[in-house]
This record gives structure tokens, sequence and C-alpha cells, in this order.
């Protein structure tokens, strides 16, 4: 019978996949997690986090269809969702859907608001305002991203 980890490891290795990036990799290029915990994950918690690492490369080599693919292996009870609405916004970004990943990224701040990925969401507002031809609006939510960020050097940048 195999442990769950407790949420704060899955929060902690996901937090340090979105500010650092995956570690690691593989022949088809795909991202590889290497957790930096001394607790291994549950076949499920490893099987959403690596779905979403593949997802955050996916994205960033602009294969779309794959990404939106990988983010639907890494829906389900054992990954936190507010992950997978940031990744789902930032491929509506990328698909040329300004107004509904500004949309996305409204609905992702306000549901954790005073949590840290609540700063990820402002910064992606900003972005799919600016995309969305909203500049007034996207300073005010960089502005606010700034406000909230709980990283030290975020905030001197």
């Amino acid at each position: 019978m195999s442990r769950r980890q407790p949420a704060t490891t899955i929060l902690a290795l996901l937090a340090g996949l979105l500010a650092a990036g995956p570690t690691g990799g593989s022949e088809s290029g795909e991202a590889r997690i290497v957790p930096r915990t001394s607790h291994a994950l549950s076949a499920p918690d490893a099987a959403a986090a690596q779905a979403l690492a593949d997802a955050r490369k996916q994205l960033e080599r602009g294969d779309l269809d794959d990404a939106a693919a990988s983010l639907d292996r890494a829906r389900g009870p054992s990954l936190p969702a507010e992950y997978v609405g940031l990744f789902e916004a930032r491929l509506l970004l990328a698909r040329g859907e300004a107004e509904a990943a500004a949309e996305a990224a409204r609905r992702g701040q306000e549901s954790h608001a005073g949590s840290p990925i609540a700063t990820a969401f402002a910064e992606l507002l900003g972005e799919s305002l600016l995309a969305a031809g909203d500049e007034a609006g996207a300073r005010g939510a960089w502005k606010l991203a700034f406000e909230a960020s709980h990283n030290p050097d975020r905030r001197a940048q």
C-alpha cells in the first residue's frame, strides 16, 4: 500500500517547476521532473506532475495541440487545479485567444487571492490584456502582480 505524499510536497515540486523550469530531459525533448525531496511521489502524482512538465515544455516550443493533450493528462485529483488552470490560460494566450486567456487568468487570480500563484495569474492577466489591446489594464495587472509578489527577487526587478 503506497503512502500519498502531503499536498505541500506536490506544491513545492510544482512551485519549483513554475519558478525554475523542469530539470533533466529525455531523448524526445520532453521535460523530466527530478524531485528535490526525500519522498517519492505516488504514481498518480508523478504522472500528473510529469504531464504538466511536458505541457510546459510543449507550450514553450509552440506545440499547442500537444500541450493541450498533456494538460488533459494532468487533470485529476492528484494535481492542484490552480497549476493546470495557469497553464490552460497560457495555452489560450499562445493560441491567440487573448480575451479568453484574460478571463481565465482573472478567475485564477480571484480564486487564489493571497496565494503566491495569484501573482503568476496577475502577470498572465497583464500579458493577456496587452495582447487584447488593453494597455492600461495590463499595467494595472502588472502593478498588482508586483505588489502581491511573495518573491523578494521578483520585487527587486
